[in-house]
């Protein structure tokens, strides 16, 4: 609500009627914070025939490491947004 008129400089009451004529929103996204686990491999050496022995590659190891969420992300901006492939 202005303080004063702008046409005579004249201060206006605290209890002036008044009419609301416009309501702006500002709407933002949250900043996104990545959930990445990571997932490690050991090898080591027998002591006792000196073979080299390998941990199993966990099973995200071998697809892809990105979530079911980015994936529907990536789809939604490709196909509805039509934005170019990253």
């Amino acid at each position: 609500m202005p303080n004063v008129c702008e046409a005579c400089g004249g201060a206006f009451a605290s209890d002036v009627e008044r009419e609301l004529i416009g309501e702006y929103d500002e709407i933002e996204i949250p900043p996104l914070k990545p959930y990445v686990i990571r997932h490690r491999r050991f090898a080591c050496r027998c002591a006792h025939c000196d073979v080299a022995a390998k941990a199993p590659a966990p099973a995200v190891a071998t697809t892809t490491p990105f979530g079911p969420r980015i994936h529907a992300l990536a789809i939604y901006c490709s196909a509805r947004i039509r934005m170019r492939k990253w």
